[in-house]
């Protein structure tokens, strides 16, 4: 663990109902999503925890991955349902691992209908807003305590910014934001000198420096084919 993801591990979700990690490219966000459920299971035995990104393989290789990296090694793993994505622990804790993708079958989400004592989400800037909405319903049993932990970055999808601007006002809502150059496990000079050739300079400064940047003179997302082109 490195000093940006403290932050996410540690903080205590008393009168929480939403911790919002915003984190550069490079600073963690998918392992600090998968530390935090593993301590959460690790101090409510007995509970369920969903862990949710934008698609399943994306789940598999980031969530799933870390999370078994920490607890398998530890001997903490008591049944692993492969084809579901469900783990056990030992202590009866059970992480639920899905894709945000609707199901051809019945257009919903392959999570309705799943009770959650909370949950962690991925690239949640890129997961759309139905699926956020069913992510607060699993939390129908233990409303009260229901707590939802996302790892983002500050991209500018219309939805996205308009649920972050939300998080600012509401005091139920914690935003953390850490940083690449936090991140001890890489090589930090050599990935700021590649993402600044990749990037735009606005680019550069939303995704790495975190700055909430908008395009001038612009009142529109900036246009983007995958996003707003659809067979």
């Amino acid at each position: 663990i490195h000093e940006g993801q403290v932050g996410c591990c540690t903080v205590r979700r008393k009168s929480l109902r939403r911790v919002a990690g915003v984190g550069a490219m490079g600073a963690g966000k998918s392992r600090s999503g998968a530390l935090r459920l593993t301590l959460e299971l690790l101090d409510h035995p007995n509970t369920t925890w969903g862990a949710v990104s934008t698609t399943i393989p994306h789940v598999e290789a980031n969530l799933l991955k870390y999370f078994l990296e920490i607890v398998g090694p530890l001997g903490w793993v008591e049944k692993h349902l492969k084809k579901d994505r469900h783990v056990v622990l030992v202590n009866n804790g059970i992480a639920e691992f899905y894709g945000a993708v609707k199901t051809k079958a019945d257009g919903g989400y392959a999570f309705q209908g799943r009770s959650w004592d909370g949950a962690v989400v991925d690239e949640s800037s890129k997961i759309e807003e139905d699926a956020h909405k069913e992510i607060v319903a699993r939390g129908r049993v233990v409303a009260s305590r229901y707590v939802v932990y996302e790892c983002t970055l500050l991209d500018d999808f219309p939805d996205f910014l308009l649920r972050y601007e939300k998080y600012k006002d509401d005091p139920s809502v914690l935003i953390i934001k850490y940083f690449c150059d936090w991140n001890c496990f890489i090589d930090v000079a050599a990935h700021l000198e590649n993402l600044k050739s990749a990037l735009t300079d606005r680019e550069y400064r939303r995704l790495v420096l975190l700055i909430e940047d908008p395009a001038e003179r612009r009142v529109y997302s900036p246009f983007r084919l995958r996003v707003h082109v659809r067979p």
